[in-house]
């Protein structure tokens, strides 16, 4: 198990995304949307509708307090990208509508979150990595 600890599950999409970025192996996909702004990542700089985001630069990690919003669609299938591989998935909890559950190796206890951003970072957290980003 992993020393992550986990922001409450109705906490800012922000602190959310400031845990997927401080786990190894995560890293901006094209797609994913900035939880501040809403402005997305072309895999060069952000955009809104054509527009670059005038502190564009190097922003993979963080910089310029840019972070990873969970809860929007894209990025959830993003990060579902980066911990669906070698053996941790995602799969709707039945119990909790609207929930769901990482179903993760090793014996590490399943995480369930609102939504399935969320989920994926709970279970990244678990296992102390981003799986599908080591290469």
């Amino acid at each position: 198990m992993s020393d992550f600890k986990l922001p409450a599950p109705d906490a800012p999409a922000e602190e959310w995304g400031r845990l997927a970025l401080s786990i190894p192996g995560c890293w901006w996909m094209p797609g994913m949307r900035d939880a501040a702004s809403g402005w997305r990542w072309d895999g060069h700089s952000f955009v809104e509708q054509g527009a670059r985001h005038p502190q564009a630069g190097n922003c993979i990690k963080g910089v310029n307090e840019h972070w990873p919003d969970p809860d929007d669609p894209a990025t959830a299938g993003c990060l579902l990208a980066l911990i669906h591989s070698r053996g941790a998935y995602m799969v709707p909890c039945s119990r909790h509508e609207g929930w769901w559950r990482a179903i993760i190796p090793a014996g590490a206890w399943p995480e369930s979150a609102p939504t399935l951003g969320r989920a994926c970072i709970a279970a990244a957290a678990a296992l102390g990595r981003w799986p599908g980003g080591e290469g």
